[in-house]
């Protein structure tokens, strides 16, 4: 009987054993760790992205039409607005201002329904 109470205490002690190809919760949160530092090298900085913009301006410049660049901080997205030089109307825009409001609606609803259920 002592020996089974003193077997029970070791394993207790010891480190669950994983089953083949399976992931401990630690070697998850540092995968995710991992992937994490590797998306905010990846992201582009202020001054990247004033970069680009200014090159795609000078682009759009030879097709006469005007890029318009604004950044929806509802949506956290940018939206880009095509515009003919001529007539001043806009011939796109990305993503479709539709597209914004629903956007915009879904997240709402989403968070009418967390905080009522919270």
């Amino acid at each position: 009987m002592a020996l089974e109470i003193s077997q029970v205490l070791q394993q207790q002690h010891r480190a669950p054993r994983v089953p083949e190809g399976r992931v401990t919760h630690r070697e998850a949160q540092n995968r995710a760790r991992q992937v994490a530092e590797k998306l905010r090298e990846q992201q582009p900085t202020a001054e990247d992205v004033r970069r680009s913009v200014e090159e795609l301006r000078r682009v759009s410049q030879n097709f006469n039409k005007r890029l318009s660049f604004n950044y929806n901080e509802e949506l956290g997205q940018m939206v880009v607005k095509v515009i003919d030089r001529n007539t001043d109307k806009v011939i796109k825009e990305l993503p479709p201002a539709e597209l914004q409001r629903a956007h915009i609606r879904i997240r709402e609803a989403i968070g009418l329904l967390l905080d009522e259920t919270i």
